[in-house]
């Protein structure tokens, strides 16, 4: 959490500085780029999630004033089942010399297969409905609750809000979704006090109880000052569809 010299009065929010979101997206682009490049052998969500924590965690930057390292981990799926509709969980935690901040999300992971445009990818119905069921539930849980697709092309993080509507949609990737990319998601938006839950018992939550059956941390310790940002229309637009 801010101290509060830093929070008070300020209208901006926290922000990593470019070099290093540059050099974060490079990390999860590669790792991406690894898992996707043998998108066949992986079989199904739980296989591409499992390949991708395990394809971060040989990523990582250290550097002096630079530590960015991503951590993975497995949960036992019997014995720590979710209740709330996530595969598992994004784990954030920044510090500078401004101040830190940790905050995490939940994710349902879905593979959609395919080599066309991805926006006419398509689920089957009942895996549309089991989404729409998965977001409700990990809505009622935190607002900070995202759906993730694995494509040919790219990893695409959806807001899981699209999704909790009475109507479903088996092309979950049309236009009338704003997709980004999974490195977008986590280099450049997470880190900003805006996305992200800081609840400290969902964080808890996230890092140790029987929530999720994955939980993938992105650990960034680094000298550099945080920056302020003016406001990212793209990042309002993704919340605010009109």
């Amino acid at each position: 959490m801010f101290d509060d010299h830093y929070r008070i009065g300020k209208t901006l929010t926290f922000l990593i500085d470019q070099e290093t979101q540059a050099q974060i997206a490079t990390l999860i682009d590669r790792a991406v780029g690894q898992v996707l490049g043998e998108i066949a052998s992986h079989g199904n969500e739980e296989g591409m999630t499992t390949a991708l924590g395990h394809a971060l965690m040989r990523h990582r930057i250290l550097e002096p004033g630079l530590r960015v390292d991503f951590k993975y981990r497995q949960h036992n799926k019997y014995t720590e089942e979710s209740h709330s509709g996530a595969d598992g969980g994004f784990l954030v935690r920044v510090v500078t010399p401004n101040g830190s901040v940790e905050k995490a999300s939940l994710f349902q992971a879905k593979l959609l297969r395919g080599s066309g445009d991805v926006r006419s990818l398509k689920m089957s119905k009942a895996d549309a409905l089991r989404l729409q069921g998965q977001s409700l539930d990990m809505l009622s849980h935190t607002a900070d609750a995202v759906a993730i697709f694995y494509t040919h092309k790219n990893i695409y993080v959806v807001d899981a809000g699209d999704y909790s509507h009475v109507q479903t949609s088996k092309t979950p990737l049309s236009p009338d979704h704003r997709l980004i990319t999974l490195g977008t998601y986590l280099e450049k938006w997470m880190p900003r006090c805006t996305k992200g839950d800081k609840d400290a018992e969902f964080v808890t939550r996230a890092k140790y109880v029987d929530g999720f059956r994955h939980g993938l941390s992105l650990n960034l310790v680094t000298q550099r000052p945080s920056v302020d940002w003016e406001q990212d229309k793209a990042e309002d637009a993704w919340r605010h569809k009109g």
